[in-house]
């Protein structure tokens, strides 16, 4: 017992020996560890505080259906699961269609980017006046320009070419030249915030553009049971992530619109058509109806037999009244044949129509 407790203690002593030994040998390279430390903490701020800014920029969709309170309750219905299928709405939302349609109408095809005095970050505009002369379809090519703000006027370069313009009164519009664009000095913006600054303006094809913007773009669904998406985007400029999302969410709800509107208007010809063509149907069908009872000489029973009475009640009541005349007129020869010269003739015996005729 005594050897087994003395055992123990040599063993824990051996080992606090061999802990210092390792402390001992890693405490000779302290400077090192130091350096590293103040190394990683400098390029971190470095980092933090040269490195551009991203900012994410969400936004939430709902999507409707379309076949709400038009179907019969389903499975779908009762466990409350959607019928909407969300995976179409996300292709159509990601589509290059949809995205071609944002580029243009937000012109993402011209980018503007301010230069500091480290890095250079994307703005969503220029602090000047800026109208773009190339039309956006015949941006064939990347094309690149750096606008000095000057004291006197505005310096551009085209940075592939390196060729300078110098424009005074901080103007373009008086000068001629050969440029894309026109930028003057905004009356907002004073002159002081922006003397001496630089900008990049470039230009980048629609198709290019398009494609750039929807691998940017990431659109999910929320939950299992839900009907909402998130759409999600990375970028330097906040203001023209916000402006991307809305333009996104009411190019897709317009485009949702205009198949529906396309969808009715080809039901409402569908059916003008088909109206059109069975009244035409209805048309030759009775002609045709009636031209075969004309040759058949068929009647409708019915009808036919409702007229026929009525047209015999006024030959039977014609019939009496001819018969009645003639009966006065047999009367009248025999009296005139049986009496006198001098004797008078019977008057107004109700005989008309005899001499009305003659």
């Amino acid at each position: 017992m005594e050897n087994q407790i003395n055992n123990n203690f040599t063993l824990n002593e051996e080992d606090n020996v061999d802990l210092k030994q390792e402390i001992r040998r890693y405490l000779r390279y302290w400077p090192w560890f130091a350096l590293a430390l103040v190394v990683t903490l400098v390029s971190a701020y470095v980092y933090l505080r040269y490195a551009p800014r991203i900012y994410e920029t969400y936004s939430k969709i709902k999507i409707l259906d379309e076949s709400e309170g038009l179907e019969l309750p389903t499975s779908a219905f009762v466990f409350n699961r959607s019928n909407i299928n969300l995976e179409n709405e996300i292709e159509i939302i990601t589509s290059y269609r949809i995205m071609e349609r944002v580029v243009r109408k937000l012109n993402l095809n011209t980018s503007f980017y301010e230069e500091g005095t480290i890095q250079t970050s994307q703005i969503d505009e220029l602090p000047l006046i800026f109208d773009q002369i190339i039309k956006p379809d015949s941006i064939v090519s990347y094309l690149s320009y750096k606008l000095t703000v000057e004291d006197e006027g505005f310096q551009i370069t085209n940075l592939k070419t390196e060729k300078t313009f110098t424009f005074k009164e901080h103007s373009t519009y008086s000068s001629n030249h050969n440029l894309p664009f026109n930028v003057e000095l905004d009356s907002v913006t004073p002159l002081s915030q922006i003397i001496d600054k630089g900008f990049i303006i470039k230009f980048a094809p629609i198709k290019s553009t398009s494609l750039s913007l929807k691998n940017k773009i990431k659109v999910e669904s929320i939950g299992d049971l839900s009907d909402l998406l998130k759409l999600t985007m990375k970028g330097e400029s906040k203001e023209l992530s916000e402006k991307i999302l809305d333009t996104l969410m009411t190019t897709f709800d317009n485009d949702g619109i205009r198949d529906r509107k396309l969808v009715y208007q080809r039901t409402v010809d569908f059916i003008d058509k088909r109206f059109e063509f069975l009244a035409g149907e209805l048309d030759s069908i009775e002609i045709d109806q009636e031209t075969f009872k004309q040759k058949n000489n068929i009647v409708d029973i019915a009808t036919d037999a409702e007229l026929g009475l009525e047209q015999r009640a006024q030959s039977e009541e014609e019939l009496f009244k001819l018969e009645n005349q003639l009966t006065l007129s047999e009367l009248l020869e025999n009296s005139l044949n049986t009496n006198n010269e001098s004797d008078l003739l019977p008057a107004n015996i109700g005989i008309q129509g005899i001499f009305q005729e003659l």
